[in-house]
């Protein structure tokens, strides 16, 4: 008999017998069609892989970019004030005037170079072939990942502007208001943050002081983590009770727009991070025990101000933390450290907002025209003005099409009135941003409406170098890249900008 009748002899007796239960078990989709692991199941896989992460950057996209004309960095001058004595015009006869007096400001910027790495092995290229281009979309990535990481510094970054360390600290404890033992000692300290120090601080993870980053060609860079020098330590003591708490504040550093607070049986190494606030007041309720310490040798809390990071340029809050540029700037509560909320003021609006666009006017005859802010802020502006002037929280909807009334529920502020313009009134839009600190609100304008100030942009980047690409030489089977600028934020005229700060929630 022939190999091939032989073959197809053997096939068809195979198949006259029944499958046993085990070899069948191995031929059945396995889990009812929920799970592809196991059995010969095609695995239905969606190429190429989703981009499921925000790339939020509203100021960088709309600040211009420039070139440069050389050196490491850019200086200008402006008068910010002429005749500052406001002398009178009269003379007499045969007399000459007064001699008016001219404030100049002087301003300089450092370029700062910005990049960010990333690599991918060989072996994930080939596991990923017929399914995603993992080179491009790694270059992609990184390209996203650096223009979040400049949107941050555009806003919070603060390289010239260190805190310094926060005034007293008041620490009082009560017998009410937590679980804190009672008929205990404990030390209270605290640490102001920058912007940049809240943005990257939790409770869980610690806040950062002195940072050391390994770098890709095997160095270091040592820079500030956007944290103040601890304040003195201070003690009180729950003196009864068994539910115990603390309430601490500090009078408010200009330049922070958070505060850390730790909590302790000694002022070393038990006394912990316990909470994060936006406001430079705290009530304390539990006695942390696992969380950074005061005295963390990584961190120097106590023995150096972390706040200032000179590897990267100074953003808009961080020229509004300078106290010399004229920026508006003002922290809300008693001075002491007690925070406070917004007010209705006269019924018409919130009453702080608008002490700021009359601070404008009539120190700089300028109006804002974007105001930046945290969710928090949305929040309280909307119920502020709708329990204010008594608005429905609902509104009908009806469709002239059909006959059926649909109702929709909710009700946000998106624009404010600024009285103080010359045309009458300007509606200023609220910018909700991913990166403003809760309790702060930035005013900004982008224009300048002085027909002969010279300014064409009010704020800009300028650039050494715009964004380019590095794909290093082989030195290892893996692909190693980097994406790089040079360039530095400047802010022809700070007092265009301006602070309210340390408001409470509510």
């Amino acid at each position: 008999m022939d190999p091939i009748t032989q073959v197809l002899l053997a096939i068809r007796e195979a198949q006259g017998r029944p499958m046993t239960d085990e070899i069948r078990k191995a031929w059945t989709q396995s889990g009812g069609g929920t799970s592809g692991s196991t059995g010969l199941n095609y695995y239905d896989l969606q190429a190429p892989a989703l981009k499921l992460y925000p790339v939020i950057t509203p100021l960088r996209n709309r600040i211009p970019r420039v070139g440069y004309d050389g050196g490491t960095a850019t200086n200008w001058k402006a008068i910010l004030d002429i005749n500052t004595d406001r002398l009178q015009l009269g003379v007499g006869e045969g007399r000459r005037g007064g001699v008016i007096k001219t404030l100049v400001k002087d301003y300089m910027a450092t370029y700062k170079g910005l990049g960010l790495e990333d690599n991918l092995t060989f072996e994930s290229e080939y596991g990923a072939k017929g399914f995603d281009d993992v080179r491009a979309r790694a270059v992609q990535s990184l390209l996203a990942g650096f223009m979040i990481a400049e949107e941050q510094i555009i806003l919070g970054g603060n390289a010239s502007f260190p805190l310094g360390q926060p005034g007293t600290l008041v620490a009082a404890g009560s017998i009410t208001g937590g679980t804190i033992p009672t008929g205990t000692t404990y030390h209270v300290r605290c640490c102001a943050l920058t912007q940049e120090g809240w943005f990257r601080g939790t409770v869980a993870g610690g806040i950062k002081g002195e940072v050391t980053r390994n770098d890709a060609d095997g160095g270091t860079t040592v820079f500030g983590g956007g944290s103040s020098q601890a304040t003195a330590d201070v003690t009180t003591t729950v003196a009864s009770g068994s539910s115990g708490s603390i309430a601490a504040k500090v009078p408010p550093v200009r330049g922070a727009y958070a505060y850390a607070w730790f909590v302790g049986s000694d002022a070393t190494a038990n006394c912990k991070l316990a909470a994060i606030t936006s406001t430079s007041d705290v009530v304390l309720t539990s006695i942390p025990t696992t969380t950074l310490a005061i005295n963390d040798a990584t961190a120097k809390l106590t023995s150096q101000d972390n706040s200032a990071n000179t590897s990267t340029f100074d953003g808009l809050l961080g020229y509004v933390s300078d106290s010399t540029n004229g920026s508006y700037y003002r922290a809300l509560g008693d001075g002491t450290g007690a925070s406070a909320t917004l007010s209705t003021g006269d019924g018409a609006g919130i009453a702080e907002i608008d002490a700021v666009f009359q601070a404008f006017w009539d120190n700089y005859r300028l109006s804002p025209d974007a105001i930046y802010c945290n969710a928090q802020q949305i929040t309280d502006i909307t119920k502020k003005v709708i329990n204010a002037s008594g608005a429905p929280l609902i509104r009908i909807n009806r469709d002239v099409d059909q006959n059926n009334l649909q109702l929709s529920a909710g009700l946000s502020v998106g624009t404010y009135l600024n009285r103080y313009t010359m045309t009458g009134g300007q509606m200023v839009p609220l910018v909700l941003h991913p990166n403003m600190p809760p309790g702060t609100l930035y005013f900004h304008s982008w224009s300048i409406p002085y027909p002969l100030s010279g300014v064409g942009n009010v704020v800009q980047m300028k650039m050494r170098r715009e964004y380019y690409q590095i794909e290093w030489p082989l030195k290892t089977r893996k692909y190693e890249f980097g994406i790089y600028a040079d360039g530095l934020l400047q802010h022809y005229f700070p007092p265009s900008s301006g602070i309210l700060t340390n408001i409470k929630a509510g």
